[in-house]
């Protein structure tokens, strides 16, 4: 009989011991009456126990769990030293609890309704680990004085770190809650190694996850919902630092059989449903084109996969979440266009298409696609800036940034093109300016697009022909989009026609999206296993697969 076993990590005080059938497995359960009882933990045997062979959890497990030897009163006085213990006041604990839930908890959706009451009140918190955890990151996404004047984030942080290393915290999901919102303080710029960054958190909280089975499917009870929370947390930030240093992924999600986001996870609010839902399915999109990269290898099927992926991900958006929607009237207000969270949204959909873009068109060659992602993105970083938003994006948006820029600085053989750009590319720029107030990975970032621009310039490259579309459904992914939002669409639609930008326009538009039908059958005349042209994936320094312009980037 395979046996998957979920055996908690310690026994204390007439445990109990519990047998249940999931999926036609075995499930042994070891629980415990005391109320500190640890998390049960996660232990696979199907790939070493045959169907016939069962093993006695009672007896593999009876024995007490190793203790650390260290004294509690020099753990405890570690944490004192650091002031780990230490709590603000309670209108600047409201005031961080806020700023969190406003700007980071709608894409790591880590707080239960029981944790924001208990943050909410006026006493000591159950999980001091936790609680200056959440600190940090409040501190984070505000700039109210108040705040640095009771702590900074580097106060938060290492009380946070000292009471993690301390071993005082010893609830594993705390644990996995903690490590989600220690990323928020990313320190270093990934040029240099760091032991604070989001990566290194990242492992930890994974590592843990592991330990605990968050990557299985929960069973039904009242912690489903958050284990499946936390897991999509997780594999969503660690395809996030996947693209923005170009290393790779530590979940596999072969490995997992976690349901996506489901409605009943989120009762309080189903805009936080279809938000969060739609910020999981981007990002393992954006995850798997960069391991494709990565990897100098994208299969025919795989392709296929990528392309309806982000063709379904624009076209099914809920009404609640679209921005600039197509066909709209003048002047008619759409209250999605004017919400921060939503906005954000779109920023690593528009990213993805850049990067896939590029990747299969040759070296420094120019992407319609490409271009006009970009400049959408220009338009989104420009409202950031106007309505003074940009000092509360996480640090990923430094990538989103230079990813976009990158994408403009190809334009620059095709010289009435190039100098349509130039408003987009100086939003860029200031963009990455700003954010290198708050995020040292800005300052590479701004660094890299320079030396990109100067050597271009110095290649003094020949103008180019007229832009071409990449193929025949370049447009489909920005079929329900207003492509008047973007300011490239005029100059290029211009190039592509060599007439009036309108006509282009009505014609090509308008006409129903067939699905990808037609790619659908050409692909279906190739081994599905085929790669493409490697030549278009050749690689040689971690950013070329962002920048793809040959040898532009020194470091």
């Amino acid at each position: 009989m395979k046996l998957h076993l979920l055996v908690s990590a310690m026994e204390k005080g007439g445990g109990s011991i519990h047998t249940r059938s999931t999926d036609h497995h075995d499930f042994i359960v070891m629980k415990t009456e005391t109320e500190n009882a640890q998390e049960p933990t996660y232990i696979g045997r199907d790939h070493y126990l045959s169907h016939e062979d069962e093993i006695d959890e009672s007896r593999a497990r009876a024995f007490e769990p190793a203790f650390s030897t260290v004294h509690a009163s020099t753990q405890q006085a570690t944490v004192e030293l650091w002031k780990g213990n230490d709590i603000p006041p309670h209108a600047l604990r409201q005031s961080l609890l806020s700023a969190f839930l406003d700007h980071c908890q709608v894409w790591t959706p880590v707080l239960e309704p029981d944790d924001v009451a208990e943050f909410s009140r006026d006493q000591t918190p159950s999980s001091m680990l936790l609680a200056q955890s959440l600190w940090l990151a409040g501190s984070r996404v505000t700039s109210g004085p108040a705040v640095a004047a009771f702590a900074t984030p580097d106060i938060f942080y290492h009380r946070a770190k000292a009471i993690f290393w301390s071993g005082l915290e010893t609830q594993p999901v705390s644990v996995v809650k903690a490590s989600l919102m220690l990323q928020w303080y990313n320190p270093q710029a990934p040029e240099h190694v760091s032991f604070d960054s989001s990566g290194f958190w990242l492992k930890i909280g994974v590592g843990v996850a592991h330990q605990i089975g968050l990557h299985r499917e929960p069973s039904p009870g009242p912690s489903r919902a958050i284990r499946r929370k936390l897991w999509w947390s997780l594999a969503n930030r660690d395809s996030l630092i996947c693209v923005a240093h170009g290393r790779p992924r530590i979940i596999n999600l072969d490995d997992s059989n976690v349901q996506r986001p489901l409605r009943s996870d989120f009762p309080e609010s189903e805009f936080n449903f279809h938000l969060f839902s739609s910020w999981t399915d981007i990002c393992q999109v954006l995850g798997d084109i960069s391991t494709c990269c990565m990897r100098k290898h994208l299969s025919r099927t795989k392709k296929l996969y990528i392309d309806g992926m982000l063709y379904r991900w624009i076209k099914g958006m809920p009404a609640e979440l679209q921005i600039i929607p197509k066909n709209q009237l003048a002047n008619t207000f759409f209250p999605a266009g004017h919400n921060f969270a939503v906005r954000q949204l779109y920023i690593p959909y528009f990213t993805s298409l850049i990067i896939y873009s590029r990747m299969q068109n040759s070296a420094g060659s120019m992407s319609v696609t490409a271009t006009l992602a970009a400049s959408f993105v220009a338009r989104l970083f420009e409202d950031f800036v106007a309505r003074d938003e940009i000092k509360v994006l996480a640090p990923i948006f430094t990538r989103f940034c230079l990813i976009s820029s990158m994408a403009l600085v190809a334009t620059m053989p095709h010289h009435e093109l190039w100098d349509s750009c130039q408003p987009d590319l100086m939003v860029l720029q200031q963009s990455l300016t700003e954010l290198s107030k708050r995020w040292r990975s800005a300052i590479g970032a701004s660094k890299a697009l320079k030396n990109a621009i100067s050597k271009r310039q110095q290649k003094g490259l020949n103008a180019a022909p007229p832009a071409r579309m990449d193929d025949q459904h370049t447009l489909d992914f920005f079929e329900t989009l207003d492509l008047d939002y973007c300011r490239m669409w005029t100059p290029i639609n211009q190039q592509l026609l060599g007439a009036d930008s309108n006509s282009y326009h009505h014609v090509q538009l308008d006409i129903p999206v067939q699905g990808f039908s037609a790619m659908e059958e050409f692909n279906a005349a190739f081994d599905p296993t085929q790669g493409l042209n490697p030549s278009l994936m050749q690689f040689q320094h971690v950013e070329d697969w962002i920048l793809n312009d040959g040898n532009l980037f020194q470091p």
